[in-house]
């Protein structure tokens, strides 16, 4: 594995190349491409931690469902009311028309669990080579669930893995059914708990081929909070007092996801 201070990069996958200079040479002039903005580099999920219920797959962290589109394009609306109950009232028929109000989820969820000191992680393939330079998550809000939660990890991070064939067990680290090498990992990165999209930037690109890449993200811990949909919205103390009565009685925390995303540049060529 190398680390070079522009980008991280597997210097055995490197090597198989017949101009190994040549190639990292494009990788470098990769990384002052700009990046896609509009899709992710993400193919499909290998695994993940767990699941509460089976169609609430991780699989559709993969598309941005239409209840985070409509609210998205809607935002600047939303800012500008003075309503909350309204806000929320739009946001749950937004969320009734997605389906995910009525048994047709748009979301991961972990499973439940009354310690939110509980780490959950999600495994993805990579579609094309490429160089990863940052990586994109909204949290799930539940619009049309008493007092409205977020489901949102307090922290993430990344690991980027690289599968081995045909090497020595000893050399490789046993990880979610597969033979594979930590080629790097992130920082721990805070996350808002609040249903929109947010960016975490790595330190440097990472280059993933898709036969034997693998991306994780790392959601360290839970919270549940009453996060407002924009920022000059508050929550009454009324209801944030009901909130917090009725979490004696439901004590389970979950982490919810409905979109992961990961942006960069591609080169198929490679």
């Amino acid at each position: 594995m190398v680390a070079k201070k522009s980008l991280c990069y597997d210097e055995k996958y490197v090597s198989l190349h017949e101009k190994s200079f040549s190639f990292v040479k494009k990788l470098v002039c990769m990384v002052n491409r700009p990046s896609l903005a509009t899709e992710s580099l993400l193919k499909e999920v290998f695994s993940c931690s767990s699941v509460d219920h089976l169609n609430e797959s991780p699989s559709h962290t993969l598309t941005q469902s239409y209840c985070w589109k409509e609210m998205r394009a809607r935002r600047q609306f939303f800012q500008s009311m003075n309503d909350p109950q309204l806000v929320f009232a739009i946001a749950e028929k937004i969320q009734a028309e997605c389906g995910c109000a009525s048994g047709i989820p748009c979301y991961w969820s972990s499973s439940p669990s009354q310690l939110r000191d509980v780490n959950d992680w999600i495994l993805y393939t990579i579609r094309a080579p490429c160089l990863i330079q940052r990586i994109e998550i909204v949290p799930y809000r539940v619009f049309w669930y008493p007092m409205k939660p977020t489901y949102a990890p307090r922290q993430v991070s990344f690991s980027f893995f690289v599968r081995k064939v045909n090497e020595p067990l000893h050399d490789t680290v046993k990880t979610f059914g597969i033979n594979a090498h930590l080629l790097y990992e992130s920082p721990l990165y805070k996350v808002v708990s609040d249903m929109t999209l947010q960016a975490f930037h790595l330190p440097k690109p990472v280059f993933m081929e898709p036969a034997n890449s693998f991306l994780r993200i790392n959601l360290i811990g839970r919270s549940q909070g009453l996060a407002p949909i924009a920022q000059d919205i508050q929550i009454p103390n009324m209801d944030l007092n009901r909130f917090q009565n009725q979490a004696v009685f439901d004590p389970n925390y979950y982490i919810c996801l409905t979109y992961v995303g990961a942006c960069g540049v591609e080169n198929p060529n490679l």
